[in-house]
């Protein structure tokens, strides 16, 4: 019958889909599973964690959240009839990509959006797939579209960065320090964000690091 026949495609399809998501797993690769029905899609890194971790070990995490990902897991998603597996080779973070071009190449883009995480103004959290990702120093100024001067930034903060005085320079790969109007410096990096700003950086600073000044620091990130 019609449905049986609807079944046993199903069912071939989500053994298909079994076997794609270990093969991932034991290969090193990275499965994205969009489920379907409704359901937004998961990324999850399939790379495994260390040594020993094994198949079916923790093997990463899911692209929104901190939850630990096991090969068993996608195993188990890619066997319902409603979501798809797509397989896509892991992305090297310490791997140095550029292109000739002003446009950012997706693969570009997702290096460096799982470097930064999240928008790198001082204090900001929102995630980076969903920033611009800003030229550092402008592509128009011979800037480079590469790994190193390129990094998330929210609307907000980039039209800040693009159209007040507010400035960041690269100190290294997921490493900013960012400047102030008024001179204050913020260290961005994955532990957040810290202020270093030391006495002479603020105008008229009379050497006391907590002397009130016209500068109240970024804005709110509302």
């Amino acid at each position: 019958t019609k449905t049986k026949k609807t079944k046993n495609r199903k069912n071939k399809k989500a053994k298909q889909a079994r076997k794609a998501a270990r093969a991932a797993a034991a290969a090193g690769l990275s499965g994205t599973v969009t489920a379907g029905a409704g359901r937004s899609g998961q990324s999850a890194d399939a790379a495994t964690a260390g040594a020993g971790a094994g198949v079916f070990g923790v093997v990463g995490r899911l692209e929104r959240g901190d939850q630990p990902v096991s090969a068993a897991m996608v195993a188990e998603w890619a066997g319902r009839s409603d979501t798809g597996v797509v397989v896509r080779p892991v992305i090297d973070l310490a791997d140095h990509q550029a292109v000739d071009a002003y446009e950012i190449p997706d693969r570009l883009k997702v290096q460096v959006d799982a470097i930064a995480k999240c928008c790198v103004f001082p204090y900001c959290t929102r995630p980076a797939q969903g920033c611009d990702h800003d030229h550092n120093v402008p592509h128009g100024q011979d800037g480079a579209t590469c790994s190193c001067n390129l990094a998330p930034l929210c609307r907000r903060h980039h039209r800040l960065k693009t159209l007040t005085a507010w400035r960041y320079q690269v100190l290294e790969v997921g490493a900013w320090v960012w400047t102030s109007p008024h001179g204050h410096r913020f260290l961005r990096d994955h532990t957040g964000t810290t202020e270093v700003t030391r006495p002479g950086d603020v105008a008229e600073h009379d050497g006391c690091l907590h002397s009130p000044t016209n500068d109240t620091g970024p804005p709110d990130d509302t």
